[in-house]
């Protein structure tokens, strides 16, 4: 009686250590196998889809109100002026501050606000940033976020791209670009203003791109003109940003496809 009872409970042990066995296999094998477990790879995210459809266009122009100081020359060392000579670029260069002509003022950022994250418009190419006589073309710049930007050397010297963005998520990259090198690409992931593109080697050297998660975007040219596109008819709300000369909004309606605002910014207190 005791020797029965002493084998069924040894093959009781038994099969519940196999039973054991084979749940720890299985879970093991869960883990290891693709799509199961921890090692399931992240769903994709879903495309965004267009909300914010139309035909409309907003125009208008910046004007500066006062007088700007003196922009100052730049320590430009003997490589960069020749780089400017065979770029046709007029010396001696000067600082950006305030870019002005007929009274309109350059460089200012125009932004749709509330308006919800669109996707890259189709046929959208990258941004391309040009160094260039030992500057950034253009200085101040806008493109979307997922964009790519595009920098290329178009000096006969080194330069290193050092990017400095403060919002959290953009990373901060520091590489260096010879002369007649491959372009070399950013993608931002978060919307920043004015995130600040540099050369540690020529520390005159600057390029300011908005990242923005729509299209509704411009940037003033030379006589401080601007244009948005594919508005659709409807009330909206402009901002106006420049780096010295501080910001202001305007409201709009879109009327028939068009619609028109001038604003003036001015020169900022000493």
């Amino acid at each position: 009686m005791t020797q029965r009872t002493e084998r069924g409970s040894l093959r009781g042990r038994a099969s519940g250590a196999a039973t054991a066995f084979s749940l720890f296999s299985a879970a093991a094998a869960a883990l290891l196998l693709p799509g199961c477990g921890g090692s399931k790879p992240a769903a994709p995210a879903a495309p965004i889809e267009a909300t914010v459809k139309g035909d409309g266009v907003v125009t208008g122009k910046v004007t500066l109100e006062g007088t700007p100081p003196e922009e100052q020359p730049l320590p430009l060392d003997q490589a960069c002026n020749d780089s400017c000579q065979a770029h046709d670029k007029e010396t001696p260069r000067l600082t950006r501050n305030y870019v002005v002509k007929d009274g309109g003022l350059a460089e200012v950022l125009v932004t749709v606000v509330d308006i919800p994250a669109q996707p890259i418009p189709a046929g959208t190419g990258p941004l391309t940033i040009t160094q260039r006589g030992c500057e950034y073309e253009p200085y101040v710049a806008a493109c979307q976020v997922g964009q790519t930007i595009h920098v290329v050397n178009d000096d006969p010297l080194t330069h290193n791209i050092h990017t400095m963005p403060k919002v959290s998520g953009n990373k901060e990259v520091n590489q260096s670009q010879a002369a007649k090198a491959a372009p070399l690409d950013f993608v931002y992931d978060k919307p920043e203003q004015f995130l600040r593109f540099k050369c540690d080697v020529h520390p005159w050297m600057f390029s300011y791109v908005s990242v923005l998660n729509h299209p509704f975007f411009a940037v003033t040219g030379e006589d401080g003109s601007f244009e948005i596109k594919g508005l659709p008819d409807g009330k909206y709300k402009l901002k106006f940003e420049h780096r010295k000369a501080g910001e202001t909004t305007r409201e709009v309606e879109v009327k028939d496809g068009k619609a028109t605002a001038d604003v003036v910014l001015k020169v900022a207190s000493a």
